[in-house]
């Protein structure tokens, strides 16, 4: 058996079709906590600094960039909107 790159094992695992809704669901929160984490950086805020804005604790905010929480849809609306910017939903196929 011949080695294959990442990008092939990654493309391979993802034509499974399970495996790839997991993926897209998971890549889809990492891109929701990114948005804080770099609007955070971008702003130079402590996790303190980015709480008061949007109306939490620091410790809320370092779980959120953890992932080690679930937030409510109300939380992520209103902090989101603090720090200007809007959701938006796409019809996926299926």
């Amino acid at each position: 058996m011949g080695r294959i790159s990442i990008s092939e094992w990654k493309k391979e695992l993802l034509s499974n079709p399970e495996l790839n809704e997991k993926y897209e669901k998971d890549k889809a929160i990492q891109d929701v906590i990114s948005i804080f984490i770099d609007y955070r950086k971008k702003n130079n805020l402590t996790q303190t600094d980015l709480a008061k804005k949007i109306g939490t604790t620091q410790q809320a905010v370092s779980r959120l960039e953890k992932k080690l929480i679930n937030p409510s849809l109300k939380f992520l609306v209103n902090s989101l909107y603090e720090m200007g910017y809007e959701i938006s939903f796409t019809k996926i196929k299926k």
